[in-house]
């Protein structure tokens, strides 16, 4: 896109989202920002419908989750 990091950040936590450089952005947040620089996006998400490799997904999610 040929645009900075920053500016971008910058631009989201106007908008009221208190992001990172890191971080991933939900596909309306980066459909907004992509207009305002002359882009569009695609939402390529990937739904998972096999039933048993979801519940592999939530177990490993599960275990890596810190409890306090």
């Amino acid at each position: 896109m040929g645009i900075k990091a920053g500016d971008l950040i910058k631009r989201l936590f106007e908008m009221g989202q208190m992001v990172t450089i890191n971080q991933a952005l939900d596909v309306d947040s980066a459909t907004i920002i992509a207009s305002e620089y002359g882009f569009e996006i695609e939402d390529t998400a990937v739904e998972v419908e096999d039933s048993s490799l979801r519940s592999r997904i939530r177990k490993r999610i599960s275990s890596r989750v810190t409890r306090w």
